[in-house]
C-alpha cells in the first residue's frame, strides 16, 4: 500500500490579534484549543487558501504560519476534517486529510509568518514569509 509522503510544511491560519494574545513564552496555543483539543492546520497552499476563504472571509488581518512539520514537538495526526460551525465547505470537497497538532506549538517550528493578501474579497497565498523575529519587530 502506497502512503502519501508527509509534507515538509503545514500551515495554520490565525487572526493577527489572536496570535499575539495566545503566545506564551516560546509556544503558541490558539484560543479554540480547549474546545477542539488540537490546533487546526492545513496541508498545502491551495487548501490553506480554501480554508481562509471558508472561515475568515470577513477578516482583514489574517496570518498564515508556515510550520516545519519535523520540528513540531507535539503529536501531529493527519485526520479527516472536523469542520467548525459557520464555515464554508469548499475545503471539504476532495476528502483531504488535515494535520492536527495535539498540544501547544513550539515557536521554533514556525519557519515563517505572512499576512494573507486579499484581492477583490478573496484571500490568496502570500508570496513572501517573514521570520518570527521580523514579525515581533512589526514587519508583518
Amino acid at each position: 500500500m502506497n502512503q502519501t509522503p508527509l509534507p515538509e510544511f503545514i500551515y495554520h491560519l490565525v487572526l493577527k490579534f489572536d496570535f499575539l494574545q495566545q503566545i506564551q513564552s516560546n509556544t503558541y496555543t490558539p484560543s479554540r484549543f480547549s474546545e477542539d483539543g488540537f490546533i487546526h492546520c492545513t496541508n498545502g497552499e491551495d487548501l490553506t487558501v480554501l480554508v481562509a476563504n471558508d472561515y475568515f472571509s470577513k477578516a482583514t488581518e489574517l496570518l498564515v504560519l508556515k510550520i516545519r512539520l519535523n520540528k513540531i514537538m507535539a503529536k501531529v495526526v493527519f485526520e479527516k476534517p472536523l469542520p467548525i460551525a459557520g464555515g464554508g465547505k469548499s475545503h471539504l470537497q476532495n476528502e483531504n486529510l488535515f494535520p492536527h497538532i495535539y498540544g501547544s506549538l513550539n515557536l521554533d517550528a514556525v519557519e515563517g509568518i505572512a499576512k494573507l493578501p486579499k484581492i477583490n474579497y478573496v484571500f490568496h497565498f502570500p508570496k513572501e514569509f517573514y521570520s518570527y523575529l521580523q514579525f515581533k519587530e512589526g514587519r508583518v
